[in-house]
């Protein structure tokens, strides 16, 4: 059964972390005078600066880092910048001090690792979205998602547009995915759910900056050769780019019929997109292409 973070609640402290990469106090810059004109404190972890490797802290600087702000009771939330290494401190995680303490936990990109990873060994459900990036130009959007999704508690996932809908249907599932590399790579790792019965609706996204058509279609032949399509009940799409590959649409589309699950495009959730929605990673939902929603089948956050 999933585990639902509490509501996060006016002057809550956010903690921040580097996990996946390397720190800067001028990263950090324009987004944390905004964290706290809405209302919050930040707790800073005590290695974001560290640069042992060249690259990032070490892994064990790193993993202290999250064991912390999960064992530390003023932090009410973790929000966790991407990068590219945050797979090297799965071994590190104190998984059960992270069930024994569950909180909102917060990131994309390469924090997909970590997200899917917690999920599958403590069944917390973790959001992906709201980016350190979202901060420095908090839109009213932007607000309104955190606000209702991370201290509301709505049932239905907030858009920033209509969906572009490539094959129509109905499906519900639970929701799982984040960036398309970094999950792909997890998939037969010791890090994602197990349970052979359980049904998923995948929302994955991709930046053309790190990808091009093929490799799309590699990853999603490792995904399809991994058994987990056959898990999956609908997807949803999100690539951001300023260049059309319709070869990518057709790479979808073919998956898409081939699975006969429902499929949707959207520009709402991960890299380079002004307007983040959030999603709820390990959050049972139900997808209806026709009315272009996307519900869950509890409260997001506990109130």
């Amino acid at each position: 059964m999933a585990i639902i973070p509490s509501a996060l609640r006016p002057g809550d402290t956010i903690g921040i972390i580097s996990s996946c990469d390397l720190m800067t106090p001028g990263y950090l810059a324009d987004a944390l005078p905004e964290i706290e004109k809405a209302g919050f404190r930040i707790k800073l972890g005590k290695n974001i600066y560290c640069n042992t490797h060249g690259f990032a802290a070490s892994p064990e600087e790193r993993a202290e880092d999250l064991n912390a702000m999960f064992c530390d009771p003023t932090v009410r939330m973790v929000l966790i910048p991407g990068g590219w290494v945050a797979n090297e401190i799965l071994p590190l995680i104190d998984f059960a001090a992270v069930k024994q303490n569950p909180k909102i936990l917060c990131g994309y990109s390469d924090v997909t690792t970590l997200l899917t990873a917690i999920y599958a060994k403590t069944g917390l459900v973790s959001f992906y979205g709201a980016p350190l990036r979202t901060w420095d130009k908090y839109t009213p959007k932007n607000r309104d998602v955190f606000q209702k999704t991370l201290m509301q508690g709505t049932t239905r996932y907030i858009p920033s547009e209509p969906w572009e809908v490539i094959c129509e249907g109905a499906c519900q599932g639970t929701l799982l995915g984040g960036y398309l590399g970094n999950f792909a790579l997890m998939l037969n790792g010791q890090y994602v759910p197990k349970n052979p019965l359980a049904k998923y609706i995948l929302f994955i996204e991709d930046h053309i900056t790190f990808s091009r058509p093929a490799t799309v279609s590699s990853y999603f032949a490792h995904i399809e050769q991994s058994g987990l399509l056959g898990q999956t009940t609908g997807l949803i799409w999100g690539n951001y780019s300023d260049e059309e590959y319709p070869e990518i649409g057709q790479i979808l589309r073919r998956l898409a019929d081939k699975h006969q699950i429902p499929l949707v495009c959207t520009q709402d959730f991960g890299h380079f997109t002004l307007n983040n929605s959030l999603v709820p990673l390990g959050m049972d939902a139900k997808l209806n292409t026709k009315e272009q929603t996307l519900t869950f089948e509890m409260e997001t956050v506990q109130k």
